[in-house]
């Protein structure tokens, strides 16, 4: 058993002892490239190798254990869609530079797929015929393509990167609420059988577009995002909410948000209250919920 593990750890592709080109700016950045398990192709995009593929496959195995645990089917949808899908949410204008947009041979445009919203719900409109056939829970993980305008930090901030992204119909707005909650919950079981301690916060619901939108960040040192922390409740707000201006508690304690200070850090409110800033990166997941 030894010499065919030995035999099998032989024929594996880990590149061991890459560095990466300039600078990595991040340890987790620096520790995949050196250990093997990634290699970049161009700038922000990057090639998974076989030790990176078993470690993924591990994350997307409690993944879909837990969203296939409250209803989730998985699916695949396209990476090319075309432009007039778009149109029809005004969202092809409004996307921005960060939407890829190519044309094919006969001149239709099309885009490299950033989200799924369009696409899914078209689907669900035309193999749906009665509210019977609700609620559906359909979920993806697939590859996604942003052009960042200066990709950063490795596989962090990248512009091909692998999503799993959700999308429930229900029948009235009560039940997509539940629903909403539901599947808070199953986000918590994942981070928390990953070992990965997170924040739920509050958030803008930004091109997804809706009006109920939370984020799960990751505290690091390399952290973009700014967040309001209440020590009552233990509630908080990313800082780009719009309407960030209240919040009601856990305890029905109405707490207020007030807008942080002009630094990249996370604050406490009872250190704002104070005039006094505590320095508290956040890096923001993929994974986030919005209607």
């Amino acid at each position: 058993a030894s010499m065919a593990h030995r035999a099998r750890i032989d024929r594996l592709l880990i590149p061991f002892g890459q560095r990466q080109q300039g600078n990595a700016r991040a340890a987790s950045h620096e520790l995949l490239v050196h250990g093997g398990f990634i290699s970049q192709s161009s700038s922000g995009i990057y090639s998974l190798l076989p030790l990176a593929l078993r470690s993924l496959g591990k994350i997307t195995n409690v993944i879909r254990q837990e969203l296939n645990a409250i209803g989730g089917l998985e699916c695949s949808l396209p990476l090319l869609l075309e432009k007039g899908l778009w149109q029809r949410s005004n969202r092809w204008d409004t996307a921005g530079e960060e939407m890829f947009r190519v044309k094919d041979r006969k001149d239709v445009e099309f885009c490299l797929a950033p989200t799924h919203e369009e696409s899914i719900t078209d689907l669900i409109q035309r193999r749906t015929s009665t509210y019977r056939d609700l609620p559906l829970y359909m979920y993806q993980i697939d590859r996604k393509f942003r052009d960042e305008f200066r990709p950063r930090y490795g596989l962090v901030r990248c512009r091909e990167f692998i999503m799993k992204d959700m999308y429930t119909f229900d029948t009235s707005e009560k039940n997509a609420l539940a629903t909403y909650d539901t599947v808070m919950q199953a986000y918590e079981r994942i981070f928390s059988r990953l070992g990965v301690s997170v924040a739920r916060v509050e958030a803008d619901t930004g091109m997804m577009g809706g009006s109920l939108s939370h984020e799960f960040h990751i505290r690091s040192s390399i952290g973009e995002d700014s967040l309001l922390h209440c020590k009552t409740c233990n509630s908080a707000v990313n800082v780009e909410k719009e309407d960030r201006k209240y919040s009601v508690c856990m305890q029905n304690l109405l707490c207020n948000l007030l807008p942080a200070p002009p630094t990249p850090h996370l604050h406490n409110l009872h250190i704002l209250s104070t005039q006094k800033t505590s320095e508290l990166p956040c890096l923001p997941l993929t994974i986030s919920l919005g209607f």
